[in-house]
């Protein structure tokens, strides 16, 4: 058992309800005890069905409250930056959904104030716990390819391709930190620096192939201001080709695809998550590989799937408050 246990409130009540409150509790680190929300009959619904100690629209009673020792951030990004000052500020350690802010400038303030509060904060970038994810980056970085010349991440689902059924939202609004490089780009990008270490330099462009989405408040199609679709050139330095291709309106797109090639041999990774690998000069070209035990993350019947990576994410967080330094992402 940890000698203290971490009292959290969580600020959103979707995915904040979903995969961060039962991720928490199950935690032996952890005691969620608080949530905050916009509408006050959902918020209260739902902290009566997780049974929390608090469930109140107003985010600031929660980083005020002296019994709360950590911070979850889980709303659109444009309201991070003020929440996760403030919360750094009460003492409170922080973890914040990705993507960190909407902007660099707001990015710099948070990790500086972090940095001079001394405590712990993370953001919540849970893709590269993945058991697959992180096996594909242990192969690399161990030299499986040998010297690496091209990684190529494509992602091509259709996702948000019906403009009614995937209406408009602040995922539509760029003011509020919407569009798929800031929901899904983050985490590959991420994943980038897992691998790499480093990202020297970028060039790319977003797109925006449905300009108009459903306002199911209003009833009328409303313009959206933000992408649905982004390609990406990477210099992660060494010579390496690194290519990003993602879009969210591919018609029988065939999801996620990670291919990495090199002197010595290849390595794919796959939408179902099967790593495939090959050496140069094997007659077998490439096969399936198993992935070591240690790094599987166990899923119960029913379970959001970023529920295993969610709680692996916070054992490191765990032990980063145990050392007093903040771990990555």
């Amino acid at each position: 058992m940890p000698d203290t246990v971490l009292k959290v409130g969580i600020i959103g009540t979707g995915f904040g309800s979903v995969v961060q409150f039962p991720g928490f509790k199950q935690n032996v680190n952890f005691k969620p005890v608080a949530i905050a929300g916009k509408h006050k009959t959902k918020t209260d619904k739902i902290g009566k069905r997780l049974n929390v100690l608090k469930s109140t629209t107003d985010w600031r009673e929660l980083i005020t409250d002296p019994e709360i020792d950590l911070i979850s951030i889980v709303t659109p990004p444009d309201l991070h930056r003020d929440m996760a000052i403030a919360a750094l500020d009460f003492g409170k350690h922080v973890l914040c959904e990705k993507p960190l802010s909407i902007d660099l400038r707001q990015a710099r303030e948070m990790s500086q104030a972090a940095e001079d509060s001394g405590l712990v904060a993370m953001v919540n970038l849970g893709f590269r716990y993945l058991p697959s994810k992180a096996y594909f980056a242990e192969l690399i970085k161990q030299g499986f390819l040998g010297k690496i010349y091209q990684f190529d991440i494509n992602v091509l689902n259709p996702a948000r391709l019906n403009p009614r059924s995937r209406g408009y939202n602040w995922w539509s609004d760029r003011n509020s930190g919407g569009g798929i490089l800031y929901a899904l780009g983050s985490h590959y990008i991420d994943y980038l620096n897992l691998i790499f270490g480093k990202i020297n330099s970028v060039c790319g462009r977003p797109f925006t192939h449905i300009p108009k989405r459903l306002n199911k408040l209003t009833g009328k199609m409303q313009k959206v201001s933000t992408d649905d679709a982004f390609v990406a050139l990477f210099d992660v330095g060494d010579g390496i080709l690194s290519t990003m291709k993602i879009s969210t309106t591919t018609a029988f797109g065939k999801g996620a695809r990670i291919e990495a090639y090199g002197s010595e041999g290849a390595l794919i990774l796959t939408e179902n998550g099967s790593i495939l690998g090959g050496k140069v000069g094997d007659d077998l070209g490439l096969k399936k590989l198993k992935i070591p035990q240690k790094l599987k993350l166990e899923r119960q019947n029913g379970d959001h799937y970023l529920l295993p990576p969610f709680k692996a994410l916070l054992n490191d967080f765990a032990k980063g408050v145990r050392r007093g330094t903040s771990p990555h992402p």
